[in-house]
């Protein structure tokens, strides 16, 4: 599996204003000839709310759908589902195999109705059919296959924008001033440590949220513990582990999305066992582990979105006829 390159998140956006690279013309000039076609998507009977990011990689798109998905009601989840599954339309069961959906998708099957098609319109249709009040999109601001009520562009505020540059240059899926020019609203998870507002220069309304494990108490007397995880940011995991107080004394990353084999756990375990301590992960890696394989012994560690303020959001959801709730 590939890596995310160092430099990608290397000569940080200093500024409000973003310069396009000379050697990108004829890749912008695509994106926009491109982007004349998103309207021409699928319109949905109920609104659609896209989460969705600027760069590749984890930002928190999918515990900012989870949210959205437990304080909106009647709202269904579409997605196209990572890696080389098929692209036909599946209404996703929380009883389905991680090798047949994909691990977010089985995460939000668990939460709410949950579509995988490699066409989300097509997918919005059959929602729509089964009664859906909202689409919850995660990711796809970049598809044209559906009309958007309401984007969000969800921002890790760890690493901002990386360099600022598109893909191989850097981290972006296309040009800053044309994913914004498609969001309605930013969101930024964690600590903000390149000042986004100040890049996005008031394009846009900046939300702030910060993710939160939830930690029972049975978990707090089991350490101390060997945190692993195969996401897209590790070690956001294992500090978030360490700042709820838990004990961690070794961590092990993997690439994102990796497939665990029974090979990989055995020596999980057997490492942890030999030095007296506990293995902890995510309920997203725990979605990836081998059918015949028993979880118990390994504690998994759920993770929560805590918003600065949902005014905003609110209002908005609000005047889309949508009832927005604190979850139970």
């Amino acid at each position: 599996m590939l890596k995310t390159p160092r430099f990608w998140y290397q000569d940080h956006l200093v500024s409000g204003a973003v310069v396009a690279n000379p050697h990108f013309d004829a890749y912008q000039w695509l994106q926009r000839r491109l982007g004349q076609q998103d309207k021409q998507g699928y319109r949905a009977s109920v609104p659609v709310i896209c989460c969705g990011g600027a760069t590749v990689g984890g930002a928190g798109k999918t515990t900012v759908v989870q949210d959205l998905a437990q304080r909106i009601d009647g709202a269904h989840i579409l997605l196209r589902g990572y890696g080389a599954y098929s692209n036909a339309l599946r209404r996703v069961l929380p009883t389905d195999s991680y090798a047949a959906v994909g691990d977010e998708t089985l995460l939000h099957a668990r939460i709410a109705p949950t579509w995988r098609c490699g066409d989300r319109g097509v997918s919005a249709r059959f929602a729509c059919h089964a009664g859906a009040k909202a689409l919850i999109m995660d990711d796809g601001l970049q598809s044209r296959s559906i009309v958007r009520t309401l984007s969000l562009l969800i921002i890790d505020g760890r690493v901002g924008f990386g360099n600022g540059k598109v893909i191989p240059f850097g981290p972006l899926r296309e040009p800053i001033e044309r994913v914004v020019g498609k969001s309605d609203l930013a969101v930024v998870i964690g600590a903000d440590a390149h000042d986004v507002a100040r890049v996005l220069d008031g394009r846009l309304p900046v939300l702030r949220a910060r993710t939160e494990q939830i930690i029972d108490e049975a978990q707090r007397t089991k350490g101390p513990y060997l945190a692993f995880a195969g996401i897209a940011n590790p070690q956001r995991f294992f500090d978030a582990l360490k700042n709820a107080g838990l004990p961690i004394a070794d961590t092990r990353a993997f690439p994102n999305h990796y497939p665990y084999s029974v090979r990989d756990i055995v020596t999980l375990v057997t490492k942890a066992r030999d030095a007296g301590l506990t293995l902890m992960t995510t309920p997203k890696d725990a979605a990836r582990f081998p059918a015949e394989l028993d979880h118990a012994g390994i504690e998994i560690a759920k993770i929560g979105l805590v918003w600065d303020s949902t005014d905003v959001l609110r209002t908005r959801l609000t005047s889309l006829g949508l009832a927005f709730r604190d979850p139970a």
